[in-house]
């Protein structure tokens, strides 16, 4: 499929590769580097432990900033960034920064909407390739952006804030 939706950075040191089990319907299956020169198997045991660690730090975070330095941590770094640990991240990200908008008259406004349009550009391309065409997924972060973006455009514009009633 190409989504990379559970790849894992290799731990082979030096690689730059990610590891995919070789056989993605067997939850027992090993997990090999996607680089060619990488030929370092890990077992499923060892990415089950990963992703418990993952998933018990992200419940641990409430608030964006949080979240934000888990998104720091593992994407790219741990998880690739499609892997869908950091989709849930971004998804969590993007509803909490829609509820701080409309509370916010600063600066930071316009900085909080760029970032959310890029979370949801990011959710939507991998949206593209684990479930392309007209869906729920797809309909709320294309919602997201277009919203965004109106906001922008008022804000860029004509010199309006994101927040109603306030200027930038």
């Amino acid at each position: 499929m190409g989504s990379n939706f559970s790849a894992v950075k290799c731990t082979s040191h030096g690689c730059n590769g990610f590891l995919l089990p070789t056989c993605p319907t067997d939850s027992n299956s090993e997990w090999m580097c996607s680089e060619k020169d990488c030929n370092v198997p890990v077992c499923s045991v060892q990415i089950s432990n990963l992703f418990l660690d993952v998933k018990n730090q992200i419940r641990q975070a409430s608030e964006l900033e949080d979240f934000r330095l888990l998104l720091e941590k593992f994407k790219g770094k741990l998880l690739h960034p499609n892997n869908y640990f950091i989709i849930n991240l971004e998804c969590t990200m993007i509803r909490l920064i829609d509820k701080i908008i409309p509370e916010k008259d600063d600066n930071d406004t316009l900085q909080l909407a760029k970032w959310q349009i890029e979370l949801c550009r990011h959710c939507m391309s991998v949206a593209d390739l684990i479930q392309p065409g007209g869906n729920q997924f797809r309909g709320n972060y294309n919602n997201c952006q277009m919203h965004n973006k109106l906001s922008y455009h008022d804000a860029f514009e004509y010199g309006n804030s994101l927040v109603p009633g306030t200027k930038n």
